[in-house]
């Protein structure tokens, strides 16, 4: 892929892994569509960056007003090169959530085999366990869900792990914008 300012399309770019990815993309010159539920959790640093594209989007709200956001986003910038997506496995508590990721993977392999004839790159990131915020409420007691007996406490069991994960979020980011731009250690991979 050329290395060339891009249009990154990052959903949750408001914090973790996210806001990681949209800080280096915009530090490289790149111009980036983030987006997340609450436009007041962005840090103000970001308000002021004019290549990033802050957009309020409710990414487990309707379809059509999740289309509409990247549509107008499309319109704004002409274009968008690379959105964020992960998920690999189902576990349990949150068969809905792994769903809705298993579908995106799907979306990603059968868009790869239609673009690569027209030399179009696709680019599935599953990244994996990064030392975010991501499991803040869960370690503080907060209850994502009501507890119900006989099911598995997904809050007991993810609690844990709340800041002890392997990933370190900024290196991440640089290897999936290498991967992306093909540069560093993405250069040569397809």
């Amino acid at each position: 892929m050329s290395t060339g300012n891009l249009v990154w399309f990052i959903t949750g770019a408001n914090s973790g892994l996210g806001l990681a990815m949209a800080t280096y993309a915009l530090s490289q010159g790149h111009t980036v569509i983030l987006t997340a539920c609450n436009l007041d959790k962005f840090p103000n640093y970001l308000k002021d960056e004019p290549n990033a594209d802050l957009i309020k989007v409710e990414i487990a709200g309707p379809a059509a007003s999740i289309m509409a956001a990247v549509n107008d986003a499309v319109s704004r910038h002409g274009r968008v090169d690379m959105s964020s997506l992960r998920g690999l496995d189902a576990g349990q508590g949150a068969p809905l959530y792994a769903a809705s990721k298993f579908a995106v993977e799907g979306l990603a392999e059968g868009l790869y085999n239609e673009l690569k004839d027209f030399r179009i790159q696709v680019h599935l990131i599953e990244p994996g366990a990064f030392r975010t915020n991501f499991l803040a409420d869960t370690s503080q007691g907060k209850s994502m869900r009501r507890a119900v007996e006989g099911y598995i406490d997904i809050n007991s069991l993810l609690a844990p792990y709340h800041g002890k994960q392997t990933g370190d979020p900024q290196r991440g980011a640089e290897r999936i914008f290498e991967v992306v731009t093909g540069t560093g250690m993405g250069h040569g991979l397809e």
